[in-house]
């Protein structure tokens, strides 16, 4: 039998949703000593002794027992958003919320962490359409010159019998269809990024800040760009500069609104649990206790 002190350790880890999710859809595999041990940390927490007991499944609408890593807190914001995305009130979202025995703290949270469903800021759409066609711009320049440096090779290639220039002409299309593969957000442009922005906000999960110096034999900065990532559920990257503080100021206003669930700031931490899964971000973040989303930030 596993260490009992270990297993009281484990369940002391989970949050309030997990627990209750175990105790309606897992009892049945525990042992009666691992049962007896739920219990405890059940009383412990104060909550609900008669959900705990009920062998009731949990509402359909809300099955989180499908996936490992999902929180129930994230699989509570899912309901919530899709709630809000069919026209339904604030309280009608906390009323279903509650009826799925998430607590009021956490559905007030929950319900300020949505999205607008129907944003309209033109100055912050405007501003994100021209920095993603800027960034798409570029990407497609700087393509065309690794192509067409390629290009040139082949043509030594062909037109010289030049074999030797086969080698630096494969790497380079190499390097181009990697580009392509890793940086297909940039190429998107910017009405593909307004357009998530405003029907699919719940895909954008993080908001990285980069500052690139510009210096002098690496000693003497010149100056300094500050540029914002969105980082997406399917791994689409796109980044923008906002060095004036007009432009800041009207970033993080826009996002307050638009995307008030996403991740801020960055981390090793938040980059290994990204790159691990982008689809469970959000939630990895909550178990690691890093999550700190957008309503957090006073601008």
């Amino acid at each position: 039998m596993i260490d009992p002190a270990l297993i009281k350790w484990n369940y002391s880890t989970l949050s309030d949703g997990q627990l209750l999710l175990l105790a309606t859809k897992e009892r049945h595999k525990l042992s009666n000593d691992v049962v007896a041990i739920l219990g405890e940390e059940f009383k412990k927490r104060g909550l609900d002794a008669s959900f705990f007991i009920s062998a009731a499944p949990v509402d359909e609408q809300y099955n989180v027992a499908d996936t490992n890593a999902a929180t129930a807190t994230i699989n509570a914001w899912d309901f919530a958003f899709k709630e809000r995305c069919v026209g339904k009130t604030d309280k009608e979202i906390t009323d279903g919320l509650m009826m799925k025995r998430v607590g009021a703290a956490e559905s007030l949270l929950i319900i300020k962490r949505l999205p607008q469903t129907i944003f309209i800021n033109e100055n912050f759409e405007t501003f994100i359409f021209k920095s993603c066609e800027n960034s798409m711009l570029q990407s497609y320049f700087i393509l065309l010159a690794l192509f067409g440096i390629a290009g040139y090779f082949f043509y030594l290639v062909i037109a010289y019998q030049n074999f030797i220039a086969l080698l630096p002409a494969l790497i380079l299309v190499a390097a181009g269809i990697y580009l392509i593969q890793k940086f297909r957000g940039y190429l998107k442009g910017g009405q593909y990024w307004v357009d998530m922005i405003k029907e699919q906000p719940d895909n954008i999960v993080w908001i990285k800040l980069i500052v690139e110096k510009h210096t002098i034999a690496y000693v003497v900065t010149i100056f300094k760009e500050k540029k914002f990532q969105f980082l997406t559920k399917d791994r689409l990257v796109i980044t923008m500069d906002c060095n004036s503080l007009e432009q800041q100021q009207l970033f993080f206003n826009g996002v307050k609104d638009s995307l008030p669930h996403a991740q801020i700031g960055y981390s090793y931490k938040m980059e290994s649990l990204y790159t691990d899964s982008p689809e469970t971000f959000l939630s990895s973040l909550q178990r690691a206790g890093i999550y700190t989303p957008l309503d957090k930030i006073k601008t």
